[in-house]
């Protein structure tokens, strides 16, 4: 993806009442939090498997936070 190149700060004509403000954004949250997600296929034991059909557990949602919490998000 093409991002337009930023502005220089010098460059840029303010006029009365105006103001420059610096945001700061966290690209790795947002990316946790709105980023894509991948198929992946995980082989568990079979009577995992039919304990969590059983208890309706979402298996793919339990790999993301056990994979978050191992990587230290």
């Amino acid at each position: 993806m093409n991002y337009p190149q930023p502005s220089l700060p010098q460059d840029i004509k303010l006029t009365a009442g105006e103001q420059l403000v610096y945001v700061t954004v966290d690209l790795d949250a947002f990316r946790r939090k709105y980023g894509k997600t991948a198929r992946k296929n995980i082989t568990i034991p079979e009577y995992l498997n039919k304990l969590a059909k059983e208890q309706k557990i979402n298996v793919s949602q339990v790999a993301t936070e056990a994979l978050r919490v191992k990587l230290g998000f």
